[in-house]
């Protein structure tokens, strides 16, 4: 990360901008718990549903990732550890969100590509042991990162290899997942298919989220070719919209569960 070390002619304008993302995001908490307590209570509905949990750890995840931003101007904050924060940020982010879309459409992709259902329960399985290591590592880096010694590099050097590896699970996972939305939305377009609304709800605001996923992957190795901190927080700013296709996709799942007596919970 660039560490903005004085005030600068972009200090403020960066302030402003990871600030107001900060207390928009601060905003999408309130608003989720809100609908929750406004949606689910009255009904006797759960509430701490694996979908509900993983929505609002990525919320919270952006709210990290924008808080370390923030931490990150500050000069004479100790960019190091602060860069933990950020990774652990990052990595909330990623799979909160392979697990909250996975939740909706492991059903839909049963239909449409059975044999694909099982490696995607084995990348869930495997995915957070591997962003846990590189949270684990990053610290460990960020506290030997001045050892005159080998060792911060091969730290480092793992750190990117798994950050790789799990860049490209999240790959496998989104064009599984897009791979099962473009099949079941051209099966809907068949005269006397007999669509599932709920399907169609999570086939239009999954497509969706994994467009703007891809666009936030494309913004990150766009930052770490030119490391243009501009860059990362459009990677943040995108992760932002995905959390409002999801919580979308929750409220009009929720709004189809009354209307046509579905248990998608």
């Amino acid at each position: 990360m660039i560490v903005v070390k004085e005030h600068s002619t972009a200090f403020v304008p960066a302030v402003v901008a990871h600030g107001t993302m900060l207390c928009l995001s601060v905003l999408k908490l309130m608003l989720l718990i809100a609908f929750v307590f406004h949606n689910d209570v009255p009904f006797n509905k759960v509430i701490v549903t694996p979908f509900n949990v993983c929505l609002f750890s990525m919320i919270i995840g952006l709210i990290g990732a924008y808080a370390s931003q923030l931490g990150l101007l500050i000069p004479d904050s100790p960019p190091n550890y602060v860069n933990v924060f950020v990774v652990f940020s990052t990595v909330c982010l990623e799979f909160c969100y392979i697990k909250c879309i996975c939740l909706r459409a492991l059903p839909l992709v049963s239909d449409e590509f059975p044999k694909m259902v099982l490696p995607l329960r084995w990348i869930l399985f495997v995915l957070p042991i591997i962003l846990t290591v590189i949270v684990l590592l990053s610290a460990v880096y960020a506290a030997i990162q001045d050892s005159p010694t080998i060792l911060p590099k091969l730290v480092l050097l793992s750190t990117n290899g798994l950050g790789i590896l799990s860049g490209l699970l999240i790959l496998f996972v989104d064009g599984v997942l897009l791979k099962s939305f473009l099949r079941f939305s051209g099966r809907t377009s068949v005269q006397g298919f007999q669509i599932d609304p709920k399907f169609a709800i999570i086939a239009r605001y999954g497509h969706w989220s994994i467009m703007i996923t891809l666009a936030a992957m494309g913004f990150y190795v766009a930052y770490i070719i030119f490391r243009d901190e501009t860059l990362y927080f459009c990677v943040n700013f995108m992760f932002s919209c995905v959390v409002i296709a999801l919580g979308s996709m929750k409220a009009e799942l929720d709004h189809n569960q009354k209307a046509h007596a579905f248990c998608v919970n």
